[in-house]
Order: C-alpha cells, then structure tokens, then sequence
C-alpha cells in the first residue's frame, strides 16, 4: 500500500506515545509477550535477520517456499519489478524470476498443490482508489534456483475476476485447498472502522479467457479497538485493524490474518468450513509491531513469517503452535 505511507508513520508515532499514556482497560484477547525476531531454522532462533536488499524495497506479499535452499517467495508493491523474488533463510536475495505482466497493483501471494505441482499464486488484489472492474491471479509454477540469478516465467495461468458489489482494495488472500479467500481492505467512513468482507474464488472454474465472479461469504467481525487504533484512526486516518496478509496453516487447522499491529488466529473446528471459520472471532496471538506489516506466510514447520515494506525490512518468527497458545 503505498498511499498510506506518511499515514502509518504518524500512526506508529502516536503507538509510541499511547504506550506512555494512560491506558484504557485492556483488550479482551490474550495478552501475549513479545517473540524473537529473526529466522528459525532447525528450531533454533538467529536473531536480527533483516531484508535489506535495495530490489525489496516494498515487499508486499511472501509465501513459504518447498525448497530447502529458500526460506521463501516475495512480491514488490506497484511500481516494481513484475518479479517473484526467492528469499533465503538470512533474509538474502537468491534469485529473481520476471513475469511478463504488469504490476499493476501486487498485493498478495499464495501457494498451493495442483495435482503434483506447487503451484505460487501472485495477486493483483489491490486498489487503493477502488476504480478498478477487474483484477487478476497469475498461478506460477513454483521455479527452481540455477545459476542464473534473474531468469523469465514462461508457463503460467491466469484467473480473472470480479466483485459481485462494486470494486474492492484487497492485500489478504490465499488458498487452500481449491478455494481461495480474500478480505477486502476498508476505508474509514465518517472516522469510524469498518471490517472487511469475506469473499471465496474457486481455482478449478478459473479460465483464462474468462472472468469469475467472487463469491461473497459475509462481513468479518470488528476488532475491538485501543488507544493506539482510535489515535490512528483520528489523526492519521488510518484503521490498524484491517487485514494486510493471510495465511493458513498447512495441516488445514486454522488461519492466520495479519494487520498492522497483530495477529489473529482463526481455528477450525472439525466438520466446519473456512466460511463459518473465518467469520468467526478470532484470537490474537501476537502483536508484532513492525512500521508497515503487509507479508505474513506460514512454512511447513508451523512458524508464522512475518515482514514489512521498507528497508531494513526485519524477519518476525512467531511459533503459532507452540509457546504462544
């Protein structure tokens, strides 16, 4: 998101001054103490991993990535390289795969199998100003590192779609399974939050040379809200609450939405669908901090990856699973 820049920055200047503050009574969700910040490999922390390469510039989107010698995949916002970006476990770039495609407004990144193939999704989510009709998911065989550190994508497919209800602005989405969920981004209306909307796609109707229709699953809950987030709504006219990445866990247990200030944990019950799971409260586990969160991606071992835009961007590990329940 790039509008919001200078507006996160007061935003997260106005956090400082809230944690000095007298504070209202606390938030009902679990009170949760602060991770490492880092990379976990082999289930040991290396602390103050960081992104600093000047091609990541505004990483918008990561996803876990099925090679050992990845941590994992990342996107630029507009105005970037139209590049699928291959992180490695100290935050270092190892290569660079160019899509013939304009970024247009990438906001989102996902993985998922199709049949025996790992599958990237790369989404053209976004829209700020909301005026666009139609957006784009760019399905990309996930590629293998060689000696050639900027090489081109040749085979890939595309899924265009639209919203039933007028145009959207979304950063969260992902896949699981043959659905893919995304949560709009909603602009404050009057000063006040709204939340966002649920929507479901289907990967097996997607066709190239035709447009689906999303289908809408309902309006999430509110997230109660704190000094910090009624300080950025009326001063930076900024919603702390609204949801900049999604993520779900690959045993197909929960979901994980991430916004500017936390991370919320969606579990799924047995015999319920990601529809009821998603619409559901939700708990908070973690709340990281980062200047500008919009990159979270959950790897095979269960460890949340979290990231922001701009450099030095810091590698957040949070253990969903194990310390912090």
């Amino acid at each position: 998101m790039r509008c919001g820049v200078y507006c996160l920055a007061l935003a997260s200047l106005l956090s400082s001054c809230a944690a000095t503050a007298p504070q209202s009574p606390p938030e009902t969700e679990q009170s949760i103490p602060t991770p490492s910040t880092g990379v976990v490999k082999n289930n040991n922390n290396v602390n103050d991993a960081k992104i600093t390469h000047n091609k990541l510039a505004e990483i918008s989107g990561i996803t876990a990535a099925s090679s050992p010698k990845i941590r994992f995949w990342a996107i630029n916002d507009s105005g970037n390289d139209s590049a699928l970006f291959a992180i490695g476990n100290n935050g270092q770039l190892l290569g660079q795969f160019l899509l013939p495609e304009k970024n247009r407004d990438w906001e989102s990144l996902s993985r998922t199998q199709i049949g025996d193939k790992t599958v990237l999704i790369v989404g053209e989510t976004g829209d700020n100003l909301r005026h666009h009709k139609q957006y784009k998911l760019y399905f990309v065989p996930e590629p293998m590192l060689t000696n050639n550190s900027k090489q081109a994508i040749t085979a890939y497919h595309t899924i265009r779609y639209q919203f039933p209800d007028g145009n959207h602005n979304v950063e969260a989405m992902a896949a699981t399974g043959n659905a893919i969920f995304l949560i709009t981004k909603e602009p404050l209306r009057k000063g006040e939050p709204t939340p966002g909307k649920l929507f479901r796609l289907d990967i097996t109707k997607g066709q190239s040379d035709s447009t689906q229709f999303a289908t809408y699953i309902g309006q999430m809950q509110p997230r109660p809200s704190s000094v910090t987030s009624r300080l950025a709504a009326s001063f930076a006219n900024v919603d702390l609450n609204q949801a900049t990445a999604l993520s779900f866990a690959p045993d197909g247990s929960a979901a994980f939405m991430l916004t500017y200030r936390q991370v919320v944990r969606f579990t799924k019950r047995a015999n319920q669908s990601w529809s009821d799971a998603l619409l559901g409260r939700g708990d908070v586990i973690h709340r990281h901090g980062l200047r500008q969160a919009e990159a979270m991606t959950m790897d095979n071992d269960g460890v949340l990856w979290l990231t922001s835009e701009k450099l030095p961007a810091p590698i957040v590990a949070v253990p969903a699973f194990s310390s912090f329940e």
